[in-house]
Parts: C-alpha cells; structure tokens; sequence
C-alpha cells in the first residue's frame, strides 16, 4: 500500500493566551516560560495519521495546532504544542516508536490509534489488547492523557456516507484493494446498522 507524504511545516508551534501563533524556532522545554514568566501549557500528540496531518497541505492546519489555539483561547494560558505522528502507525508502533521518546513530560499527552489496527484486520479484542499498553505507556510519560481514536469505525453507519471512497471492511473488494484487506474482512465483525 503506498501513502501520502506527510504534509510540509513545523511539527510544533506555540500560541499565546489569546490564542494567536508566536513563532519559535524549536520546540518548547519544561522549564520555558513566557514574558510574563507564564509556563504554558505543553502538549504532545502522538499516533497515525491524523497526527501526522493527513488531509491538509500544511502541519499548521492539522488536529493539534487548532486544538490548541482553541485550548489556548478558552485557558487564557499559552500553549505549546508538538506532535509525534506517522502516516500508517498501529498502536504497537505508537508504543514502541512514539511514546518512548517523549522525555519532557508534557502537561497532556494525547494519543491517536486505533484506524490503522483496523485496517491491519484486528479484532475488536485484539485492538484493546493492543490499546492497553499503549495508555500504560503514556501515563508514565506525561501528566494527563487522552486517547483520540477511530478504532473500529466501520461500526459507525455514519463513516461509509461521510467518506465514500474509503471502503469499509465489509463492502465489495475491487481490483485495486490490497489482498490482505480482502482477506482480513472475515475476522472482522459485522456493523449493526440498529445500534
């Protein structure tokens, strides 16, 4: 399967207490404070895809930055913020490959898996198996944590509607489909369009 490139732009950014980007060169440390000698709030985001930026032309306008310019207009504090994401990441490797490399404890570490484990063909077990570790993993790395994730969205009877040219598991393979998608879909449990 081949994917996109990962969108151009600074995977980290800062944004005041009202919520407007302050350019910095580098990311933002533990002991950083602002001109008022206010800390800011820091935040890491790590996972797949949409850490990563998938869908937008630019890092600016991923998930994170706008979560945290929102965060940072609603607090009144400043906001770092940083992301750790890789297109096609499953929750082994956001454990694994993410996560233990965040050594400066941010304040909240958010963590986004769950649609590439399905793709993978994980059942729903499997994926809070799976899932599990990876929570234990953020917990000793940052303050708070928060899980972001789509893991098994070919339950929603929405996502077939709201993203036509994503097949879910269950629809009809064509031609272009990867084998091992067509051949994980048995494993796979059926939606239940009355839930």
């Amino acid at each position: 399967m081949k994917l996109a490139s990962e969108p151009k732009g600074k995977r980290f950014g800062l944004f005041d207490a009202k919520g407007r980007v302050v350019d910095i060169k580098a990311p933002i440390g533990p002991d950083w404070k602002g001109a008022n000698g206010v800390k800011p709030i820091r935040a890491v985001m790590v996972g797949d895809s949409l850490v990563a930026g998938c869908g937008v032309d630019d890092q600016s306008k991923g998930i994170m930055p706008l979560l945290a310019a929102r965060v940072a207009k609603r607090t009144g504090r400043p906001v770092a913020w940083r992301t750790v994401g890789k297109l096609g990441a499953t929750a082994r490797r956001v454990r694994y490959r993410m996560i233990g490399d965040i050594n400066d404890r941010p304040d909240v570490l958010i963590v986004c898996v769950g649609g590439n484990d399905m793709l993978a063909g994980r059942s729903v077990r499997e994926w809070a198996a799976g899932l599990a570790p990876v929570l234990d993993a953020a917990k000793n790395k940052a303050g708070r944590v928060m899980l972001f994730s789509s893991g098994q969205p070919h339950r929603s009877p929405v996502l077939p509607r709201a993203a036509p040219r994503h097949r879910t598991p269950h629809q009809r393979a064509d031609r272009h489909e990867p084998a091992t998608v067509r051949d994980a879909r048995h494993r796979l449990p059926r939606p239940d369009p009355y839930r």
